[in-house]
């Protein structure tokens, strides 16, 4: 089966008025064509924050390759 979500080595990190946060650093998964996927972890761990990612709440990160349309997270 193709790739259809492939995520590379996503770091993402806040600026607050305290100084910056490491939210996420050095995540990479694909997913494949039909298959199910799950993001679990502990409360604060980042999974809204893979999951803002993805939805295009956070266009900084996003690439869309061409001509497959692979949609790369890096």
């Amino acid at each position: 089966m193709r790739n259809i979500l492939e995520v590379k080595n996503l770091k993402k990190e806040y600026n607050t008025l305290k100084g910056e946060v490491l939210a996420l650093k050095d995540i990479s998964f694909t997913v494949k064509d039909q298959e199910f996927t799950a993001i679990v972890g502990s409360s604060g761990c980042g999974k809204s924050t893979i999951l803002s990612i993805l939805a295009g709440l956070d266009l900084s990160l996003i690439h869309i390759s061409e001509p497959t349309r692979l949609l790369s997270i890096s």
